[in-house]
């Protein structure tokens, strides 16, 4: 499947669903998705891709909120996205993904931990709490490879 998702708002209103609380937005099957100027908030999980086929993932201008993760098998581009906190706030990628331009709350999780072996997390002009990201913000980092530019 190839999907656009573009100027909306997907509130999971917090509502409680299931073992693993309320995912926005899931991505279940191979192909290229957008997601841009997407407020996603209000959930466990802002954007989840519980597939490990071949995923080409692009989110721009955007806001997630919450618990952000994919498998591997998912090549991931992020531009302008704030990765916002409300109670639960990570982002755990396992495949390669380049961050340009996005900025981390305060006490916002990034854990390389589960990075998939070969893949490479690299963050461009990125900013935690307002301030310039460094290896400090980031958690598990020895487990994966990363650049911060």
């Amino acid at each position: 499947a190839d999907v656009t998702l573009k100027n909306v708002t997907v509130d999971g209103q917090d509502a409680v669903s299931g073992e693993y609380g309320v995912r926005n937005i899931v991505i279940t099957g191979a192909g290229e998705y957008l997601v841009d100027n997407v407020q996603s908030i209000n959930a466990t999980y802002p954007l989840h891709v519980s597939t490990t086929a071949d995923v080409q993932l692009t989110v721009v201008n955007s806001t997630m909120e919450g618990w952000l993760s994919y498998n591997a098998g998912t090549t991931a581009t992020f531009e302008n996205v704030a990765f916002t906190t409300k109670t639960y706030g990570r982002f755990r990628p396992y495949g390669t993904t380049t961050l340009t331009n996005c900025s981390f709350d305060s006490g916002y999780v990034i854990d390389l931990g589960s990075l998939a072996a070969g893949e490479k997390v690299t963050f461009v002009n990125c900013t935690y709490n307002g301030a310039a990201l460094t290896e400090a913000n980031l958690t598990d980092a020895t487990a994966g490879t990363y650049e911060i530019k």
